[in-house]
């Protein structure tokens, strides 16, 4: 079963994000955030944010929560990603 998945896994590449698209991405949400009309500023805001703490009028503080991107499954050798001088047996 495990074998299977990770061959599943390792044979669709579609969900790998570039660092080049994640780049030209910043730059879309930047770009709505500072200029885009109001309605899709505010679909942005609600899409990203997770909450919003407020402590008073001047305490105000949004919270977002970002998908965390980990490497593809088999991309880092068993051993890890440290150096391998930097290994300690």
């Amino acid at each position: 079963m495990w074998s299977e998945l990770e061959d599943e896994i390792s044979a669709d590449e579609s969900y790998l994000v570039s660092a080049e698209d994640l780049g030209e991405l910043r730059g879309e949400i930047r770009l709505a955030l500072q200029s885009g009309p109001l309605p899709q500023r505010k679909a942005l805001m609600q899409t990203l944010g997770a909450e919003i703490r407020v402590r008073d009028r001047s305490w105000i503080q949004p919270v977002f929560r970002m998908p965390v991107f980990r490497p593809p499954y088999g991309s880092v050798p068993p051993g890890g990603s440290a150096p391998p001088d930097l290994i300690t047996t």
